[in-house]
């Protein structure tokens, strides 16, 4: 989908603490096979901060750079990945309540990974369909370390870490311009549905354990699924992987099968935010906001430049690209 007129207006991120992983290979908890396969040097960690403290954070923040203020917002899009069992029932509501007090409407992206690029999907088509200004917040939740969940071992290829991101789409302008976004595949393995209804029990670490292992050609479908989603919406804006200045993927091992791919498409790992994210770990929801932010805020990105938020799972994969402008 080609969007004309819909803006980045900020983009912010809250992370844990940065928790080296070496300490964790010493004491067992992390395989040194593991560790040098997947190359992680730290994961993030929230120890002072809920997972709600800190996405209130972000989500207020974003809302506050962007310079707009939380009872303009039309519209505030939650996501949550299903790892570990660690759903937070209401969540968006309470963000809603908290940065946009009652007036927006809310709506809640549970899956397994990548619900931050589905989210913005459907943000940027909620906005698309008014007549004038609109304003939507995302904002993304992820808790690696949630009760009965061992971030270090319960993905495989991935360490989980903690963190919450905050993104603003305008009508009228912003820190960068929402470009096309592509959502590929099978209905997600997750739901889409109103934050502020009733909620429902939350799945058991062992049943999120179960989806997040990988079987037979899951390796090989997410690739090919990554591939065609990035392919589709930079074609559908009218550039070449070429143009595009940075990727930002998923917080993965460097051992995962995407990567063969993105090598024989030329997007080496200089292109990509692998250096910062082998740092935080995977965030299931948040990956591509955070980076997002990660590169505004640090000026690694110019006006100009092309930026391709990729994330999911196997079953589906989405691709947002957005232009910077300042």
């Amino acid at each position: 989908m080609r969007w004309d007129s819909v803006y980045v207006g900020a983009a912010t991120v809250r992370l844990g603490r940065r928790e080296p992983i070496r300490p964790a290979v010493t004491a067992g908890r992390y395989s040194l096979r593991t560790w040098r396969r997947d190359g992680y040097d730290a994961v993030c960690v929230a120890e002072r901060e809920s997972a709600e403290q800190l996405t209130h954070s972000a989500a207020s923040h974003a809302v506050r750079t962007s310079g707009r203020a939380g009872r303009e917002l039309d519209l505030v899009v939650h996501a949550q990945s299903t790892r570990c069992g660690s759903l937070q029932g209401a969540a968006g509501a309470r963000v809603q309540e908290k940065v946009a007090g009652h007036r927006a409407t809310t709506l809640e992206v549970v899956r397994p990974a990548g619900g931050g690029v589905l989210a913005l999907h459907t943000a940027a088509s909620y906005l698309d369909a008014l007549d004038g200004d609109g304003v939507a917040l995302v904002a993304t939740t992820d808790a690696g370390g949630a009760a009965g969940c061992d971030r270090y071992r319960h993905t495989s290829g991935a360490v989980l870490g903690d963190g919450s991101t905050g993104l603003v789409l305008t009508r009228t302008g912003g820190v960068a311009r929402l470009l096309s976004t592509t959502v590929l595949g099978e209905p997600p393995e997750g739901t889409l549905f109103r934050a502020d209804l009733a909620w429902r029990e939350a799945p058991s670490a062992t049943d999120c354990r179960h989806r997040a292992d990988d079987g037979p050609g899951t390796a090989s479908l997410l690739a090919a699924r990554e591939r065609d989603a990035v392919r589709t919406a930079v074609a559908e804006a009218g550039h070449t992987l070429d143009d595009v200045a940075r990727f930002v993927f998923s917080n993965v091992g460097r051992d995962s099968a995407v990567w063969r791919w993105r090598t024989a498409d030329g997007i080496d790992e200089s292109r990509t935010t692998w250096g910062w994210g082998r740092q935080v770990g995977h965030l299931g929801a948040g990956d591509q906001i955070a980076g997002l932010a990660h590169l505004l805020e640090t000026g690694a990105v110019r006006p100009g430049d092309l930026v391709a938020l990729v994330g999911g799972c196997s079953r589906t994969v989405g691709c947002a690209l957005v232009e910077i402008l300042r």
